[in-house]
């Protein structure tokens, strides 16, 4: 995808339709403000993009004399049924480090995603680092003797909900769009393994 074309891919996950306007207006540089105003319209309760849409002449006016802004949308709602992606965490004995993968996870740029850290026994302050973790998005597994890797990697596949598994270790990082370039990826060759 390049380096500079992986925000073109996508730039959102579950429907946070007011950003991915704004997101998607900027990716095309479109002025801030134009996109601002749309996404501005879009009700609060709003659960998906076509559904703020039909509720709202003044959004339908806008779409009907402003061809960038009906692209904007057309795309926002092209993307806004990606798939969850479970990323799995083995982690043992990283206290010192396992929060920096962490937070790589939790600042992707693409939100469909859930979290599944799998403690491996640590000996080493990890565990009690990870008991105090409250995110939605994250679920933590404590094994109560040390199964390795692998045998980490297995439960957290167990507990995964996703359409597709990314795999992270506690002492690397993601960076913030490589999410949304995996279902970028899926979505333009979903046959590949």
């Amino acid at each position: 995808y390049g380096r500079d074309s992986v925000s073109r891919i996508i730039t959102f996950g579950s429907l946070q339709a007011r950003g991915a306007i704004r997101d998607i207006g900027r990716v095309y540089g479109m002025p801030y403000s134009k996109s601002d105003r749309l996404s501005q319209l879009i009700p609060q309760d709003a659960k998906t993009l076509k559904e703020a849409v039909d509720a709202s002449y003044e959004i339908q006016e806008i779409l009907n004399n402003d061809p960038d802004m009906k692209k904007v949308v057309s795309i926002a709602e092209n993307l806004e049924d990606k798939p969850l992606i479970s990323v799995i965490m083995p982690v043992y004995n990283r206290k010192d480090i396992v929060m920096n993968s962490i937070e790589s996870v939790l600042s992707q740029s693409y939100y469909n995603f859930e979290l599944i850290i799998v403690d491996d026994d640590s000996t080493d302050g990890t565990t009690d680092l990870l008991k105090k973790i409250e995110h939605d998005k994250v679920k933590v597994v404590f094994h109560d003797e040390n199964k390795f890797c692998a045998g980490a990697r297995n439960t957290g596949l167990k507990e995964a909900k996703g359409e597709l598994i990314s795999y992270l270790d506690s002492d690397n990082l993601f960076d913030k769009r490589y999410l949304a370039a995996v279902v970028g990826a899926f979505s333009i060759l979903p046959d590949a393994d």
